[in-house]
């Protein structure tokens, strides 16, 4: 093999190498619980990443641009569909030089909130909403896990990951169809369910 010959297959390795550990960083960071509230079987799935999402987790009246992972999934034998915020990116320092100036409960509930008004799989679920009648419903469910854990990133941008199993916050609706077509909540709910943490996790508690 001659010296150009070399020359580029160490280059061809170099970029194969480069992809491969941008692809590791980037699905650690948009990687989805490695547990659920409920219902263990029925995996999450990655719903992506929303870059650019403003945020104001402080109410300073300057928010910041912020990506926000999500996953979901469909427990079809009950009809719950259900999000959860992943991980949350801090893209620039406009609040602040790294993620862990802020509360956690806030970036989280802030995030929270966003992904719940996005909604962002309603086309997909909304035609598994059964009619209404006979207690027939489809309950859509953001749940939050209690564990989370702070990687610092080389800008000091930061990033709020899920860590490990534990607790969860689930906030519920329940939705049905009427015989003209129109959608309906027949009311919602909040439930904790408890669990533990590692020890180096922090441990968001869940709103009132």
């Amino acid at each position: 093999m001659n010296s150009i010959q070399r020359f580029f297959t160490k280059a061809l390795a170099s970029l194969m190498l480069a992809g491969l550990c941008f692809c590791f960083s980037t699905s650690v960071k948009a990687q989805c619980p490695p547990s659920a509230p409920d219902n263990p079987s029925i995996a999450w799935i990655s719903g992506g990443c929303n870059h650019g999402v403003m945020l104001d987790p402080n109410n300073t009246g300057t928010p910041c641009r912020y990506t926000v992972c999500w996953c979901w999934r469909y427990i079809s034998s009950i009809k719950y569909f259900d999000y959860v915020v992943s991980s949350v990116t801090k893209e620039d320092n406009i609040c602040g030089t790294g993620v862990t100036t802020l509360n956690f409960n806030q970036v989280v509930t802030a995030a929270t909130n966003w992904l719940a008004g996005a909604d962002p799989k309603h086309n997909d679920y909304s035609v598994n909403i059964p009619p209404c009648g006979d207690g027939a419903t489809l309950v859509t469910r953001m749940c939050t896990a209690t564990c989370w854990s702070v990687t610092i990133d080389a800008d000091g941008h930061g990033y709020v990951a899920i860590c490990g199993s534990g607790g969860w916050c689930l906030f519920g609706t329940y939705y049905c169809i009427d015989s003209q077509g129109h959608l309906h909540s027949n009311g919602t709910f909040k439930s904790t369910i408890i669990g533990s943490c590692s020890s180096e996790c922090n441990v968001i508690s869940c709103p009132n």
